[in-house]
């Protein structure tokens, strides 16, 4: 960063020096010749402004002035491009002199969010484990709304794989997690206090602890009694529901079976069918 600071003030050094220089050579193609300036007499010979002029050198009609005047009245070509040139400099001078200010204006705003994504929670000791060569997993992704608890289950089933030393596995486990958070997710964990993290349980509590709010329900037994199939829904779209919930309740197959053929629709041919064909697994009668 001071570098690119000494690199501008530099540059306003140069720009300052142009400007001066500028300003001599306009000072110079512009000075008085004798007691009008060349720009007064231009003025005067095409608008006939010479408060002077006599009757018969002025112009009385409207028309614009002729060639012979103009040829007279402008200055020499190499004059009036070089001012030309200098004023078109100039602009670009100023321009550039605008786009100076801005990136020096903005460089402590550059700076603070440099610092900011710069930022690891991780303790020292965390950071310096050289890790070995981790196979390609297939990760869970995190993005907030999500439940916390089913990424964590799912990312440590996929981590069992990587078969980690137990010298690198907290290192190792907090490096692929933070792979693993999106959007608003990922901004939590740069936001979290420097050296806060010194192992895979702290950023697992840290994490629960935000986004536990997100954690899905428990679900009971009566859970499954309160679902009821309607009807024009259709059987495969009411097993998937019944199938999310039977999955997070520990209860003996019978009963969940039980549950299953009074909540499907009266008329439904698969609940004539488990009445005429009872069965005792719950993964028979789901399959």
């Amino acid at each position: 960063m001071s570098s690119v600071m000494a690199r501008l003030a530099r540059q306003d050094e140069v720009q300052k020096t142009t400007n001066d220089q500028l300003a001599a050579l306009v000072a110079a193609l512009t000075a008085p010749d004798g007691q009008t300036s060349r720009s007064q007499q231009i003025r005067r010979r095409l608008f006939n402004t010479n408060p002077t002029a006599t009757g018969a050198d002025h112009v009385s009609d409207d028309s614009e002035p002729n060639e012979a005047l103009l040829a007279d009245a402008l200055p020499a070509g190499p004059d009036l491009t070089t001012i030309r040139e200098l004023a078109e400099l100039k602009l670009s001078l100023q321009q550039m002199g605008e786009k100076i200010h801005q990136v020096t204006s903005a460089a402590p705003q550059i700076e603070s969010v440099l610092a900011a994504t710069s930022r690891i929670p991780f303790t020292r000791a965390l950071t310096s484990v050289q890790l070995g060569k981790i196979e390609k997993l297939r990760l869970p992704e995190y993005k907030p709304g999500g439940d916390p608890v089913e990424h964590m289950t799912a990312f440590n089933i996929a981590m069992a794989r990587a078969r980690l030393p137990n010298d690198e596995r907290d290192a190792g486990y907090c490096q692929m997690f933070v792979e693993t958070l999106h959007e608003q997710a990922l901004t939590w964990f740069s936001q979290l206090e420097e050296n806060s993290i010194g192992c895979f349980r702290d950023l697992s509590a840290a994490f629960l602890k935000t986004y536990i709010m997100f954690t899905k329900r428990s679900a009971t037994a009566s859970s499954l009694w309160n679902l009821n199939q309607t009807k024009d829904q259709s059987l495969r779209d009411y097993m998937e529901k019944f199938k999310a919930v039977v999955s997070r309740i520990d209860i003996p197959d019978g009963i969940a079976i039980d549950a299953l053929r009074n909540t499907l629709w009266v008329r439904s041919k698969f609940r004539e069918d488990l009445y005429q064909n009872p069965t005792t697994s719950l993964q028979d009668a789901i399959a």
